[in-house]
């Protein structure tokens, strides 16, 4: 099913049921995407598709950071700047 609504295109699979509501959460806007299991599992696709998993990674770092004790912040920003480096050592030409 291709489902198009102003500038967005969103590619689903019939098997999975998304309904028209999912549909028009998600183009409200990035957080209402990830915060819905399917919708994160199209983008995680999406990404793998154009070689860029690392983004989702990073993000979701970020986000793990925000919810994250006072004592685990420390380790939480070395694995991010880990990813970045990573992805920047992989993407250096």
């Amino acid at each position: 099913i291709l489902y198009v609504t102003g500038y967005s295109v969103v590619l689903c699979r019939e098997e999975q049921k998304h309904t028209r509501l999912d549909l028009e959460s998600w183009q409200l806007g990035f957080r209402e995407l990830m915060s819905d299991f399917y919708g994160k599992q199209l983008f995680a696709s999406f990404l793998a598709q154009e070689y860029a998993m690392e983004n989702l990674h990073f993000y979701e770092a970020c986000e793990d950071l925000k919810q994250c004790p006072l004592s685990k912040v420390a380790g939480k920003i070395e694995r991010i700047r880990r990813l970045f480096q990573l992805f920047m050592y992989c993407n250096h030409d």
